[in-house]
């Protein structure tokens, strides 16, 4: 007695590839052109040479230098250095050291951009960009003021690092956003040939489905 074997048909629904495909590369391309890149900026005050020279920067600490001249990825060892550093130094509120961060001519731009996020990170109270070089350190606490009398009130001067402040924060996050849904419309209107091509294949591809399950219900 013979085994009759069953073969199942396999129906193939047009358009599924176009379906699965089309939004992978759609998204491929996006990725390849940097579509989703998102641009940014940092606040960043140099100090003037009055200013410096005026508070004797250089011998308010004793400094321990950090030379960068190199690419991010030759000097990663020494920025995970400086980061400790600028924790410890913090941590132990300490007015008597300092850190002076040199950029050589060498250094790569994203070294420079590597060391501020790794300042702002650590939330450091002081720091002075000045020609080449950063100058961090924690300020010393303030000392009270004795009030006499006949005397004129004492005129206190605050002194400015990079940080923002809660405001300017609030404004930068809010600036930040607009510019992220200005980006995704730009990049809308950019390729609105895509997305128009896509969805009309969608819109397609739906209605050949539907017209090929009802020819296939009826036959």
């Amino acid at each position: 007695m013979g085994i009759i074997k069953k073969h199942k048909r396999i129906y193939y629904r047009p358009g599924m590839i176009s379906l699965v495909f089309i939004p992978l590369l759609c998204l491929w391309f996006f990725c390849k052109n940097d579509s989703f890149k998102v641009y940014s900026l940092f606040n960043l005050m140099y100090v003037e040479e009055s200013v410096f020279i005026e508070n004797n920067v250089p011998n308010i600490r004793k400094y321990r230098n950090f030379n960068f001249n190199n690419s991010e990825i030759i000097e990663h060892n020494k920025l995970n250095q400086l980061q400790v550093s600028l924790r410890k130094l913090k941590l132990e509120n300490d007015t008597i050291n300092g850190i002076k961060i040199h950029f050589g001519n060498k250094a790569n731009y994203a070294v420079f951009v590597k060391v501020l996020d790794i300042i702002t990170i650590e939330s450091m109270p002081v720091y002075c960009p000045y020609k080449n070089d950063i100058w961090v350190f924690v300020p010393a606490p303030k000392k009270p003021v004795a009030v006499q009398n006949n005397t004129q009130p004492v005129q206190m001067y605050e002194c400015v690092s990079g940080r923002m402040s809660k405001e300017d924060e609030l404004r930068f996050e809010a600036e930040k956003e607009k510019r992220e849904f200005e980006l995704k419309i730009d990049v809308i209107k950019k390729h609105w040939m895509l997305y128009l091509g896509y969805f009309g294949i969608v819109l397609l591809n739906i209605f050949t489905l539907i017209k090929f399950n009802r020819s296939k219900t009826i036959h």
